[in-house]
């Protein structure tokens, strides 16, 4: 499992024997669950492996210190089963890799899910799965230029104190999020659709971009999604 997380397999030993040692099928899709252990090398995901199991899902599991992480092998039809199986054993913060086709992929999938970990805030037990975005894994890939492209792009709006900066950058994801609908992301903000506009007014101001200009709005998203995985907002 060791060789599989980090990628160091012998060369004798391919992803495909590694599979066939863990007993993993190979025709279905992956994922990569990542849990922050709940003592020194503790399980916070206690009987994962086996509630799975229970569903016919087959995983394999490996213990560090820090970490409990697993490879879980998954029909697309099944992911929301090993959400919920996920959801209901966490004790602890839980990252989910985007799902994946071939065992060497592997680290690359353990990296973004360990991602989505550091996103939640420290000392909730909750599951978050890795945005399915490209940009996405493209920062979370070389996290150093994304903190670059955030200051550049947002540092105006970085270096406001925290409770403007977290509502402007939410206000800014949801907005993104609900395909460019002010109502539709006040709703997911509980705020009137007047005050989504007014800090997205204020996010064009403070960093010159505009919502409209496809080249601006691409930088906003890509520096949000940077700025969402190396800070609190």
């Amino acid at each position: 499992m060791e060789a599989l997380f980090t990628g160091q397999l012998v060369p004798e030993s391919g992803s495909w024997e590694v599979g066939r040692l863990l007993g993993l099928p190979l025709d279905t899709k992956l994922m990569v669950a990542a849990a922050e252990t709940a003592g020194l090398a503790e399980e916070s995901l206690v009987g994962v492996e086996r509630m799975l199991g229970g569903l016919g899902i087959v995983s394999a599991w490996h213990l560090t210190p820090t970490l409990q992480a697993g490879v879980i092998a998954l029909r697309d039809e099944q992911r929301d089963a090993v959400l919920g199986v996920l959801r209901a054993a966490a004790a602890s913060r839980t990252g989910v890799s985007p799902s994946y086709e071939s065992l060497a992929d592997t680290p690359r999938a353990f990296h973004l899910a360990r991602a989505a970990l550091a996103d939640i805030p420290a000392g909730r037990a909750e599951v978050r799965e890795f945005s399915t975005s490209p940009l996405a894994a493209l920062i979370a890939h070389d996290p150093d230029e994304g903190r670059r492209l955030a200051k550049e792009v947002l540092g105006p709006v970085l270096a406001l104190p925290r409770e403007d900066r977290v509502a402007l950058l939410r206000t800014l994801r949801a907005y993104v999020d609900q395909a460019g609908s002010a109502e539709s992301a006040a709703r997911v903000l509980h705020c009137h659709a007047n005050t989504v506009r007014y800090r997205l007014n204020r996010v064009r101001e403070l960093t010159g971009r505009s919502l409209s200009d496809p080249r601006s709005l691409a930088e906003l998203v890509t520096a949000t999604d940077a700025a969402r995985l190396d800070t609190d907002g």
